[in-house]
């Protein structure tokens, strides 16, 4: 089990195997269905590993996380760089994976529409595998600015 100081007792997580499908198909989780891409390449894996690991977040315990929750991967990265930022954030392995599964967004970044479409429909094509703040990460993990991918990749309907 996972020593928290933020999260409630009852939102402790335990990562084994078993415990995780449990927990998933638990009716208290399912307004947060899982939306599993069709096969996340390895390359979008490590990107997403390098990312956790320079948040000091043990990538080795949310693999399963990352797979199930993938849509909810990006905004639970936000969440946990804005509370690395305030200092309020003791546990950002256990922040993060609580923020995967919950579907929790950052609280101070606000997204416009025309970026949220873009986004979302640049991560069906695989441009882009997350978002920070005005920071896109492609599929090799390179740190792109938002408005310079949506300058070279336009969104085509």
């Amino acid at each position: 089990m996972i020593a928290t100081s933020i999260i409630p007792q009852e939102q402790k997580v335990n990562l084994s195997e078993s415990h995780l499908s449990k927990e998933v198909s638990s009716p208290s989780l399912a307004s947060s269905v899982p939306v599993v891409p069709k096969k996340l390449s390895q390359k979008e894996l490590n990107a997403i590993e390098d990312e956790l690991k320079r948040l000091r977040i043990n990538p080795d315990s949310c693999v399963s996380v990352i797979k199930k929750y993938w849509d909810n991967v990006g905004g639970a990265i936000a969440r946990v760089k804005e509370a690395l930022q305030q200092g309020w954030c003791a546990n950002p392995t256990g922040l993060f994976i609580n923020s995967c599964k919950k579907g929790i967004k950052p609280q101070k970044s606000q997204v416009s529409n025309e970026v949220n479409e873009w986004f979302t429909w640049a991560r069906k094509q695989r441009i882009v595998i997350a978002m920070t703040g005005g920071t896109g990460y492609t599929p090799d993990g390179e740190p792109v600015s938002i408005r310079e991918m949506m300058e070279l990749h336009p969104m085509k309907t």
